[in-house]
């Protein structure tokens, strides 16, 4: 199985600034003080590998008016 990790996480969209994480080999930690985004980054991921948003579990961000890389 070959080995693989997420290098970059970019996200824009209209009204928006452009916002970059980069991601390490191994194990990354998203912290940081409340409302700051972390849930955010966590849908983008899920986003990009297929997830689809329930009624319970919604994305919080709209996928049509903006690109994910």
């Amino acid at each position: 199985m070959a080995k693989f990790y997420i290098e970059k996480l970019v996200v824009t969209g209209k009204e928006s600034k452009r916002s970059e994480i980069d991601f390490c080999d191994g194990l990354n930690f998203i912290v940081g003080p409340s409302n700051t985004g972390k849930t955010h980054v966590v849908d983008c991921i899920d986003y990009l590998f297929g997830l689809a948003p329930t009624i319970k579990e919604p994305f919080r961000f709209n996928p049509a008016m903006g690109s994910l890389c």
